[in-house]
C-alpha cells in the first residue's frame, strides 16, 4: 500500500521491479488513499482487521490464498530490508493455509 505523494512508496515500487518482481504478478500496488468502493482504503482496512490506527507508509502485506494476512511490514524501515528478505516475503504470498 502506498499513496500518491509518498516518496518511500515510490522507492519501494521501483526496488521491487528492479528485483525482478513484476507488479501485478508478484505484488500489487494499492493506493491507501483511494476511498472509492473496493479501493485501496477498503482493502487496507481489511488487511489491518479494522485496527483503529494505520501503520506508516509504505505497507507491504503478504496474503495467503484465503486472503488472510501472513506478514505485514510497514514504515520507512521497510526500505532497509535486504533484497533477499523482500524476495522471500513475496515468494510466500498465496501459500498460506486455506
Amino acid at each position: 500500500f502506498g499513496a500518491t505523494y509518498c516518496g518511500p512508496c515510490k522507492v519501494l515500487r521501483r526496488r521491487l521491479i528492479e528485483l525482478g518482481l513484476p507488479e501485478g504478478v508478484a505484488w500489487t500496488y494499492l493506493d491507501a488513499e483511494d476511498f472509492g468502493p473496493g479501493g485501496g482504503a477498503d482493502r487496507l482496512d481489511a488487511v489491518l482487521g479494522g485496527a483503529p490506527f494505520s501503520p506508516g507508509l509504505p505497507i507491504l502485506a503478504v496474503l495467503g490464498l484465503d486472503g488472510k494476512t501472513l506478514r505485514l511490514e510497514a514504515g520507512p524501515e521497510l526500505l532497509l530490508l535486504p533484497d533477499d528478505d523482500l524476495r522471500a516475503m513475496l515468494a510466500g504470498a498465496g501459500t498460506g493455509p486455506g
